[in-house]
C-alpha cells in the first residue's frame, strides 16, 4: 500500500529536470529540505551505464562523495 506525502519538487528541480530530458545526465540527487524535494547534484554519462553506476556506488560508498 502506498500514500502520498505532499511532499513537491521546488522550482530549481522542476527547471533541472525538464532540461535534462536530452540524455546527458546519468545521475541526479535529490534531497528534502523543508518539506520540499530539492536538487541537490548530477553527473554526466562517463562510460556505460553498469560502469556508471558501480563507479559512483562506490565512490559515494568510500567516500561520501556525494
Amino acid at each position: 500500500m502506498s500514500h502520498q506525502t505532499g511532499i513537491t519538487a521546488n522550482d530549481e528541480l522542476r527547471s533541472f529536470l525538464a532540461q535534462s530530458k536530452d540524455g546527458h545526465v546519468r545521475l541526479i540527487k535529490v534531497t528534502i529540505d523543508n518539506e520540499q524535494l530539492t536538487f541537490s547534484t548530477s553527473r554526466e554519462p562517463i562510460s556505460t551505464w553498469e560502469n556508471d553506476i558501480l563507479f559512483f556506488f562506490i565512490l559515494y560508498h568510500s567516500v561520501n562523495y556525494f
